[in-house]
């Protein structure tokens, strides 16, 4: 009997272990959105984010030509689908970021990188301090200017091999 119960101890401890590292959570998602110019742009842009079925909420902003997308929970956010759904509206992706619940992520041991849902994030530049929520930019759609003043990582390390591959850095 005891040994039946220590099996479930473990099993029931190993669930509550992957249920954690797997529930990695992006919070949301702001966007700059080049070539808005009047409501309609705004509305096209809004119903093709809609559509994906991760996003919950999308709040557009035509005064500064940007949105705030809020996302299902425990949905995996595709950051390419983003920017495919701006691009289907006809217009292009000025910056995104997002903000990524860091409790629930673990970095590789060199610091370069950390996976969600099997999507790997390279740090360009490292962390300044660990805190619960950190902003980051997501520089695959940055400007060339702006990318220069980063080097892109080694991609050799294991450790940061994934599914789709994200180049950030944290915001301030």
């Amino acid at each position: 009997m005891t040994r039946l119960c220590y099996r479930n101890f473990v099993f029931s401890l190993l669930f509550v272990l992957v249920a954690n590292t797997a529930g990695a959570q992006f919070r949301q998602a702001s966007i700059g959105i080049n070539g808005l110019t009047c409501s309609q742009c705004s509305r096209s842009v809004e119903m093709q984010l809609r559509k994906l079925n991760f996003i919950s909420d999308v709040d557009m902003d035509l005064e500064h030509k940007n949105g705030v997308l809020h996302f299902k929970t425990n949905s995996k956010v595709d950051m390419k689908a983003i920017a495919g759904a701006v691009k289907d509206a006809g217009f292009s992706v000025r910056y995104l970021k997002a903000d990524i619940d860091m409790d629930q992520v673990t970095p590789a041991e060199n610091g370069a990188c950390f996976k969600i849902r099997g999507d790997v994030y390279y740090l360009l530049a490292p962390l300044a301090t660990h805190t619960s929520k950190v902003t980051f930019r997501f520089m695959d759609y940055a400007s060339k200017k702006e990318l220069q003043a980063y080097a892109l990582p080694d991609k050799t390390t294991a450790a940061c091999k994934g599914n789709r591959v994200y180049h950030i850095v944290a915001e301030p």
